[in-house]
C-alpha cells in the first residue's frame, strides 16, 4: 500500500469527474485501490472526509467532490471495511462529516444548507443514514447526535437516518427504536406547532421538510393496528387534537391563499404533506384516540369535501389521504373481528351522529329528509368531484381495450399530460365486484403504504375511495345508508344529460344492486336508468368517429350491458321461477347485436377499437353470467349458437394473446355449461378453431396452454359420455388423430421456446385422451407409447417449423412435481385398462413390448441421485413432494399419492403379465428389481404393525404386491429368489443389481425363509387394512402358499409305516409353524369367502380390481383356494395329516364355516 497526500487525492477526484473517459478509468482504479483497507497506517478515509467536507478547497471542483462523497460513502456501506479502520480515523471522519453538515445550519428559514445543495445534499443525506446504520447502539456511538441534528435543523438527514433504523426487526432493537421515536417526537413536533403556520414562500421547503420527518416519526415504527402498542395512545389524545387542529387550520390558511391568489407548486406540495400526516396519526393512534377526534375528523375531512366541489385546490394526492381517513373511519364502524382499524364505542357512536347530522348547508330550511343529513351532503359533492370516470379512463377504455383487460391493465396519459393511469376494464365495469375484494384490504396495503408487499394494481385512488366508502356505507349502515344513497340517486337523475352522467348515475345502482336488488323503489330506479341510458345511445347511434362525446357514448354502452347483467341476476331467486328464466333468455338475445357489433347485424359502431371494446364487454358480461350458480342454463341453451360463433369471430379479431386466452375461456365456459355434448356440431368447429389458433401463435405459450386445457375439457367430456348418439360416435374417433398430434407437440417440443409450459397440460391431455369408459384402443393412441419410454413417437408434430431430438431421454426424467408424476403413473394405467379391453393377442404384444422398457425407466429413477452424496432419489424426491405439499386431501396421514400410484400401477401390470404369458418370460428383471425394492421396504424397514409405520398404506401396497405373485404356486421359485436376494445384504450401490438375477428354481435358503416367516405374518396382520378385495383376496391365496411351503411330511409316514392317533396328535402338536400360524390362515381365506358381504370400493371396470383373473370371481376364488388346500393336504402326506393339524390347532367353528363354504363351491359347479 503506497502513501498518497491530499493533493494528489484532490488530483484523481478531479480527473475521475472529467469528460476525458481515459483519465476516469484511470483515476476509478486508482481510488478503488487506495480505499482499499490494509495495515498501513495512512489513514486515507480521514484524508478523503477532509477534502470533500470542506467547502473552502478551490482545488476540488464540484464534480470531483461528489466523486469523493461516493466513494466514502461506499466505504460505509461495507461495514467490514468501515470497521477496520482505526478508532481515531473513525472519530475523526465523524466529526469531519457534523462540522460539515453544522456549517449549514440556518435558523431563519430552518433548513440546512447542505442538505440543499444539487448532488450534494442528497449525497450527504445518506452518508448519514449509513452512518448512523452503522454505528447506533455500538460502543463509539452518542444518543447525543439526535439533538444535534435537530439543531442543525437537517432534518433530511435525521429522516434517512431514522428510515435506516426501522429496518432492524430484531424485538430488542425495535424496542429501542420505539423508545427513541417517543423521545424525538414530541420535540420535532412542537417545532413544526411554533413554525407551521408560516405559510410563506421562503419557510415552506422547511416546513415540507419537517412534515415528512414527522410522518417518518409517526410510520416508521411500524406497528400494529389493531392491537399492540400504539404512538399515541391514551395518555396522547391532546396531543393528536393538537395534531389534528393545526393540520386543518393550516389547509384551510392554504386555501385561503387559493382564493387571494397566492398559491405555486410548492403549496400545492405541502398541502398534501398536511393531508398525509394526518392520514399518518390517524393510523398510529390507538383506538381510544381515534374516538375521541373522530368528530374533528368527519366534519373537517367532509368541510374539505365541500370545499373542493366549489373552488379546487387540493391536487389528487391530497384528496386521497382525506379520503383514506374518511374510508378508515367508516370501516372501523362494524368493530369486526378482523377489522383493520378499530374505534372504541364513545368513536362508534359519534361517527353515527357525525354521519347522519343535520347538515349546516340546509339551515332552518332542513325537514328531516335524508338529504338534508351531512352524509348527503358529502356524497353530493363526491359523486361530483371524484366519482366520475376520468378523461384517461375513457381515452384508455376505448383506445385500447385488449390493453385494459390484460392482468396488469394500460398505462394510459391524455393527450399533453405528463402523468399516467392505470387503467383496467374490471375496474370499471365489475365496480360492485371489484369493490367487495378491494374492502377486505387493509387500508395501508390499498395506498401501497407496505413498501414489501405487492401493490394493488390498478388503483385509482379516489374514484375507487369514493366507492369504497359507498360499499361500506352500504355493508354498515344498513337502512339509513340506502335511503341516503337512494336520494342520491334521485338528484343524479335529475342531472343525467351526458353520457358520463348516465353511466356515473348507473356506476352508482349497480353498487348498490348485492344489497337493493329486491328493493321495488331501487328496482323502478335501475329500470328507468336502463331504459333511458338505453334511448339516449340509440338517439346518437351510429358512432362515426373518435370524438371524446363518442368516447364516452361507447363508455356508457359498455356500462348499460354490465348494469343490465346485474339488474337480472341478483334479482333472481335462489331455484329460477320462469319468470326469471324468460328474463335471463331475454337478456342474452340482447348480447347478441353487441357481440356483432360494427356488423349489419349488429350495433352500428364504427371505429374498429371502439366497435372492438363493445364487444369485449359483451363478452365480459357472457362470462360473468356463465360464472353466477343462480343464472339459468336454459337462458345459454336457447342461444348457444349465435353466442359461440360471435365469440369465435371475436377469438379470430382480437391481436393479443392474453384476450384470446380469455375469450378462449369464455368458450369453453359457455360449451361447458351448456353440455358439449348436446352440440357436438359447435365441438367440432371448436376443434378447428384451436387448430387455426395453433398454427396462428407458434411461439405464445400462454394460448397454447389453454388450447391443450380446452381439448382436454372436450376429450374428458366425450370419454365420460353415456350417450350411444351415432354422430358423438363419429367425433370421438375423429378426435383421435389431431388430439395425439396436439400431444406430441406440446411433449416433443422440449427445446422449443416455453415448451416447458406445455408439459403439463400436454400430459393432463394425454391423461384424458386414453380414460374414460368411452376410451378405446387406436393406432393413434398406440403410437404415443414410445414417449413414455424417451424414444420418438411415429406422428408429426404440427405448428413448428423445428422437430428437436430428445434422444434417449424417457419421460420420468422430465417430470418435476408430484402433480406431473401422478399424471405419469395415470396415463400408464390408463394404458394398461386400455389394452386390457382388447383380444389376448393385442394384450400379450403390448405387454411383451413395453413391460421392460417402461419399467426400466422407473427403476432406473428410483435407483438415481439427485445429486451426487443424496440419499434420495429422483422418484423419491418425486414422491416425497406430494406429501410435503399436503396435495393428498384423501389421506390424514399424508401419504404419497405418487407412491400409492406407482405401487398399483405397478401391481396392476404384474398381474396382467401373470395372467397373459407363461412363467419363462412374465417376469422381466425390472420387474423383479422393483419387487426386490418392495420387498426390502415391506419386509426388512417396516414394522409389522401399522400404527408403528410411517407410510401404512404404502407397505400394504408392496405386500399385496408380493402376494400377487406368492399366490401363484408356479412363480413360487421367482419369489423365493426375491427373498433370497434381499438375504444377500444388498447394498445401496449395488441394489439395482438385483434386477439382473435371472430367476431360478432353486429352494429357499434358512434366512429366505426367515423372510418367508415375515411375509406371511405382515399378510396376515395387514390384509385386513387393505381397502380393495382383490388384494385381501391374493394375500389370502399367498399365506395359504406360505403354508404349503413350510408343510413337512411326517417321517413315519415317509418309511412306510403306519401311525396311530396318538401319535398322529403327538407328531401335530409338535408342529410349532402350524401351532402358530394355521388358524390365523384359515381365518383370513373365511374372511375373503365372505368377502362379497363388504361394500365394493372400486368400480367394476377398474383394471386393477379385475387380476388376477382367477380371484376376481368368488367361484374363481374358491376354486384357487381348494386347489391350495389340497396343495397343502398333499405336501404333508394326505387328508388324514392335514385333519389332524386342523383338529389340534384350529376352532372348530371355523373348520365348519371353512368346509361349508368350499363345499357350497362344489355344489354350485355341480
Amino acid at each position: 500500500m503506497f502513501r498518497i497526500s491530499s493533493s494528489e487525492i484532490i488530483t484523481l477526484l478531479n480527473s475521475a469527474a472529467s469528460n476525458d473517459p481515459n483519465e476516469v478509468v484511470f483515476a476509478g482504479q486508482q481510488l478503488q485501490l487506495i480505499a482499499t483497507p490494509s495495515d498501513s497506517n495512512d489513514r486515507v478515509f480521514e484524508k478523503l472526509a477532509s477534502i470533500v467536507f470542506s467547502l473552502h478547497n478551490d482545488q476540488l471542483t464540484s464534480n470531483g467532490r461528489f466523486v469523493g462523497l461516493v466513494h466514502l460513502r461506499h466505504a460505509l456501506f461495507d461495514f467490514q471495511t468501515w470497521s477496520k479502520l482505526d478508532a481515531s480515523e473513525r472519530h475523526s471522519v465523524r466529526d469531519l462529516l457534523w462540522n460539515f453538515l453544522a456549517s449549514g445550519c440556518d435558523p431563519l428559514t430552518m433548513r440546512n444548507n447542505i442538505e440543499i445543495l444539487p448532488r450534494i445534499g442528497s449525497c450527504i443525506t445518506t452518508f448519514v443514514a449509513c452512518l448512523v446504520h452503522s454505528d447506533w447502539l455500538r460502543e463509539e456511538w452518542s444518543n447525543d447526535i439526535w439533538k444535534q441534528l435537530v439543531h442543525w435543523c437537517a432534518w433530511s438527514s435525521l429522516r434517512s437516518s431514522l428510515r435506516a433504523l426501522a429496518a432492524y426487526r430484531l424485538p430488542a432493537r425495535r424496542k429501542v427504536f420505539f423508545g427513541l421515536i417517543r423521545s424525538l417526537f414530541p420535540v420535532l413536533l412542537g417545532l413544526w406547532h411554533t413554525n407551521s403556520l408560516k405559510t410563506d414562500t421562503t419557510n415552506l421547503d422547511s416546513h415540507v421538510q419537517l412534515s415528512r420527518l414527522l410522518y417518518t416519526c409517526l410510520t416508521s415504527p411500524g406497528l400494529q393496528l389493531d392491537h399492540g402498542l400504539y404512538l399515541l395512545n391514551e395518555d396522547d389524545i391532546s396531543v393528536a387534537e393538537g395534531i389534528f387542529e393545526r393540520c386543518f387550520t393550516i389547509l384551510e390558511r392554504l386555501r385561503s391563499g387559493v382564493l387571494d391568489g397566492c398559491w405555486s407548486l410548492k403549496h400545492a406540495q405541502f398541502s398534501r404533506r398536511i393531508t398525509k400526516l394526518i392520514f399518518a396519526a390517524f393510523l398510529a393512534s390507538s383506538p381510544e384516540v381515534r374516538g375521541r377526534n373522530v368528530k374533528i375528523l368527519v366534519l373537517n375531512g367532509i368541510n374539505i369535501i365541500l370545499q373542493q366541489s366549489s373552488q379546487p385546490h387540493l391536487n389528487q394526492g391530497a384528496l386521497t389521504w382525506i379520503l383514506a381517513i374518511l374510508y378508515g373511519l367508516l370501516s372501523s364502524k362494524a368493530h369486526e373481528p378482523d377489522a383493520h382499524l378499530s374505534l372504541d364505542s364513545y368513536g362508534s357512536s359519534e361517527l353515527q351522529k357525525c354521519l347522519f347530522l343535520r347538515s349546516s348547508i340546509e339551515g332552518e330550511n332542513s325537514n328531516g329528509m335524508p338529504c338534508d343529513t351531512l352524509i348527503f351532503t358529502f356524497l353530493q359533492n363526491l359523486v361530483h368531484t371524484s366519482f366520475p370516470l376520468s378523461p384517461v379512463e375513457v381515452l384508455g377504455i376505448t383506445s385500447d381495450p385488449e390493453a385494459c383487460m390484460a392482468a396488469g391493465g394500460s398505462c394510459v396519459s391524455s393527450t399533453g399530460e405528463s402523468s399516467t393511469e392505470n387503467v383496467t376494464s374490471s375496474a370499471i365495469w365489475d365496480v360492485d365486484m371489484q369493490a367487495q375484494n378491494l374492502i377486505r384490504i387493509d387500508l395501508q396495503s390499498l395506498l401501497n403504504l407496505r413498501s414489501s408487499e405487492q401493490p394493488v394494481l390498478s388503483f385509482q385512488s379516489c374514484r375507487q375511495l369514493t366507492e369504497l366508502i359507498i360499499t361500506q356505507l352500504l355493508r354498515h349502515y344498513g337502512t339509513d345508508a340506502k335511503c341516503v344513497l337512494f336520494q342520491l340517486a334521485l338528484s343524479m337523475r335529475g342531472a343525467t344529460g351526458s353520457p358520463l352522467q348516465y353511466e356515473a348515475l348507473m356506476r352508482l345502482i349497480q353498487l348498490a344492486l348485492p344489497y337493493t336488488a329486491l328493493d321495488p323503489d331501487w328496482c323502478e330506479l335501475s329500470n328507468w336508468a336502463l331504459s333511458s341510458a338505453s334511448t339516449f345511445i340509440t338517439s346518437h347511434l351510429p358512432v362515426t368517429d373518435e370524438s371524446e362525446h363518442a368516447q364516452q357514448l361507447v363508455v356508457l354502452t359498455t356500462r348499460v350491458l354490465c348494469f343490465l347483467m346485474r339488474c337480472i341476476v341478483y334479482s333472481v331467486p335462489a331455484g329460477a321461477n320462469q319468470e326469471s328464466r324468460s328474463s335471463c333468455t331475454d337478456l342474452m338475445s340482447r348480447l347478441v347485436p353487441y357481440l356483432r357489433a360494427g356488423d349489419t347485424d349488429g350495433v352500428q359502431i364504427g371505429p374498429p377499437k371502439m366497435c372492438l371494446c363493445v364487444r369485449l364487454a359483451a363478452a365480459h358480461c357472457v362470462a360473468w353470467c356463465i360464472g353466477q350458480s343462480v343464472f339459468p342454463v336454459e337462458a345459454l341453451v336457447c342461444h348457444v349458437q349465435p353466442l359461440f360463433h360471435s365469440l369465435v369471430q371475436l377469438i379470430y379479431d382480437v391481436s393479443e394473446c392474453e384476450t384470446r386466452v380469455y375469450l378462449l375461456g369464455v368458450v369453453r365456459g359457455l360449451l361447458e355449461t351448456t353440455e358439449m355434448m348436446n352440440h357436438p356440431d359447435l365441438a367440432e368447429q371448436m376443434v378447428g378453431v384451436l387448430d387455426q389458433l395453433w398454427q396462428l401463435e407458434t411461439s405464445t405459450t400462454a394460448l397454447r396452454v389453454s388450447i391443450l386445457d380446452t381439448v382436454c375439457l372436450f376429450q374428458t367430456t366425450i370419454n365420460q359420455s353415456e350417450d350411444h348418439d351415432t354422430r358423438l360416435a363419429q367425433f370421438r374417433t375423429a378426435l383421435l388423430s389431431p388430439v395425439a398430434t396436439l400431444i406430441v407437440a406440446a411433449l416433443e417440443g422440449e427445446d422449443l421456446h416455453g415448451s416447458e409450459a406445455l408439459f403439463e397440460p400436454g400430459l393432463r391431455l394425454w391423461q384424458s385422451l386414453i380414460n374414460g369408459p368411452r376410451a378405446s384402443w387406436s393406432a393413434a393412441v398406440a403410437c404415443l407409447l414410445p414417449i413414455l419410454v424417451g424414444q420418438r413417437s411415429n406422428i408429426e408434430a404440427t405448428g413448428d417449423a423445428k422437430q428437436p431430438d430428445l434422444g434417449a431421454k424417457p419421460l420420468i426424467d422430465r417430470l418435476d412435481s408430484s402433480g406431473q408424476a401422478e399424471l405419469f403413473f395415470d396415463i400408464a394405467l390408463a394404458y394398461l385398462s386400455l389394452v386390457d379391453r382388447t383380444d389376448p393377442e393385442t394384450k400379450c404384444g403390448f405387454l411383451g413390448q413395453w413391460t421392460e422398457p417402461f419399467w426400466g425407466t422407473v427403476l432406473q429413477a428410483t435407483n438415481s441421485k439427485l445429486r451426487p452424496g443424496d440419499k434420495m432419489s429422483a422418484l423419491d424426491y418425486l414422491c416425497s413432494s406430494a406429501a410435503l405439499s399436503g396435495d393428498d386431501d384423501s389421506q390424514q396421514d399424508s401419504e404419497s399419492l405418487c407412491r400409492l400410484k406407482q405401487l398399483r400401477l405397478c401391481a396392476t401390470w404384474l398381474s396382467m403379465c401373470l395372467d397373459s404369458t407363461g412363467p419363462e418370460n412374465a417376469l422381466t428383471s425390472s420387474l423383479v428389481g422393483l419387487l426386490v425394492l418392495g420387498a426390502r421396504n415391506a419386509l426388512i424397514r417396516a414394522p409389522v404393525d401399522a400404527h408403528n409405520d410411517a407410510s401404512p398404506r404404502a407397505t400394504e401396497m408392496q405386500l399385496s404386491l408380493l402376494a400377487r405373485l406368492a399366490y401363484r404356486q408356479e412363480y413360487w421359485s421367482h419369489y423365493l429368489h426375491i427373498l433370497n436376494v434381499l438375504c444377500a445384504n444388498l447394498t445401496d450401490q449395488n441394489r439395482s443389481n438385483g434386477s439382473t438375477y435371472l430367476p431360478t428354481v432353486e429352494e429357499g435358503s434358512m434366512d429366505a425363509s426367515l423372510l418367508a416367516k415375515s411375509a406371511l405374518e405382515r399378510w396376515i396382520v395387514r390384509a385386513d387394512s387393505l381397502t380393495e378385495s382383490v388384494d385381501r383376496r391374493c394375500c389370502a391365496l399367498a399365506c395359504l402358499q406360505s403354508l404349503v411351503y413350510f408343510a413337512q411330511p411326517n417321517q413315519a409316514q415317509q418309511s412306510g409305516g403306519d401311525l396311530s392317533n396318538e401319535e398322529l396328535e403327538h407328531w401335530a402338536l409338535q408342529d410349532s409353524l402350524h401351532a402358530q400360524w394355521l388358524e390365523p390362515v384359515i381365518n383370513i381365506c373365511i374372511q375373503v369367502l365372505f368377502d362379497e358381504t363388504r361394500p365394493v370400493l372400486q368400480s367394476p371396470t377398474d383394471v386393477h380390481a379385475m387380476h388376477p383373473v382367477a380371484l376376481v370371481t368368488d367361484q374363481g376364488l374358491r376354486q384357487t383356494m381348494l386347489a391350495a388346500f389340497t396343495a397343502w393336504q398333499n405336501r404333508l402326506g394326505g387328508e388324514q395329516f392335514a385333519d389332524v393339524l386342523l383338529r389340534c390347532h384350529v376352532d372348530p367353528a371355523l373348520i365348519t364355516q371353512l368346509r361349508t363354504q368350499l363345499n357350497r363351491n362344489c355344489s354350485e359347479s355341480n
